[in-house]
């Protein structure tokens, strides 16, 4: 999966400005005419991107305007300037004060949106704990421990949490639907335009809608290691990357064919050889010959599973 990663972003990667990788990645000063990719203990992007801007780390900071989508997973993430396209972000902790010309998904321990955070299309928010003081113009979906609304969402807003709080400053212009066994707290100064609807969590809905967020999460977080990943390996090894995506570019099927007979390979010589040298090592009275029969059989099924 990682080699067809690969072959997808090695244009995208071909054509990036200064791909770094360091413990502190700052990035200032003039625009940045292409995709940008920053990997680091910390990485603080101030300036404008043209392109997509992919980052990873501890800690992740944008301040500026990026044309293109933001793709991040780190510690702490904080997303202070423009975004032109989607978000997706994975941390620890996730801070949206920015604006977001479409989409937002979003998931860690805590994920915030600052009263000066505007999404512009629509937001999934998954945490141990959400908060939302910003503006979403379309529909809200948040599920959580805590889930907490004191901002303003012109759509549809839909909470899966234990806790359930609806501040005086929140403004809901559409429907406001919840899961939770307890019943939310509203302030009576909220101002709800559309009908509340409490449901139970029954078990099969429950579980339903649970999975369905935290497998948004996880196809999030896989899709970002992937992609991480398969730049990492671009930045640290550029020559043997840009021809593997060459190779499987030439030749998908023969490679794939590889790929799929080594998943099958693979952990059939790892058994063997486990039993291998559980065999070599456990006492018997057999003859030191068949022992070593063992071991070459073991060995000799690696070197032609590996030709």
């Amino acid at each position: 999966m990682t080699a067809l990663v690969l072959l997808l972003l090695s244009p995208a990667l071909a054509g990036a400005a200064d791909p770094t990788v360091g413990q502190t990645v700052v990035r200032q000063g003039p625009a940045v005419a292409s995709d940008l990719y920053a990997f680091g203990g910390g990485v603080d992007v101030q300036a404008d991107v043209e392109g997509d801007l992919v980052a990873g780390g501890g800690r992740v900071v944008n301040g500026k305007r990026v044309q293109g989508n933001l793709i991040v997973a780190a510690g702490s993430v904080e997303i202070g300037g423009a975004v032109m396209r989607n978000v997706r972000a994975a941390g620890g902790a996730v801070t949206i004060s920015g604006r977001v010309a479409r989409n937002v998904n979003a998931g860690g321990g805590t994920v915030v949106v600052t009263p000066d955070g505007v999404i512009e299309g629509r937001a999934r928010l998954v945490g141990g704990e959400v908060r939302m003081a910003g503006t979403v113009a379309k529909k809200l979906y948040a599920a959580g421990a805590v889930v907490v609304i004191g901002g303003e969402v012109q759509g549809d807003v839909e909470l899966v949490a234990q806790e359930i709080e609806v501040l005086p400053s929140a403004r809901i212009k559409g429907h406001l639907t919840y899961w939770s066994p307890r019943d939310a707290r509203i302030s009576p100064k909220a101002q709800i335009e559309g009908s509340i609807t409490h449901n139970l969590p029954e078990l099969p809905r429950a579980l339903a809608r649970t999975g369905a967020a935290l497998f948004t999460v996880s196809r999030l977080l896989f899709v970002i290691g992937l992609i991480v990943t398969a730049i990492a390996l671009f930045l640290l090894f550029p020559g043997f990357t840009r021809l593997a995506a060459q190779t499987i570019g030439s030749d998908p099927l023969k490679s794939l064919g590889l790929g799929a007979l080594l998943c099958v390979t693979v952990p059939v010589v790892a058994i063997l050889i486990m039993f291998t040298m559980r065999w070599a090592l456990r006492p018997s009275s057999r003859a030191p010959g068949a022992r070593s029969s063992w071991g070459c059989s073991a060995w000799w099924w690696l070197s032609v599973s590996w030709r």
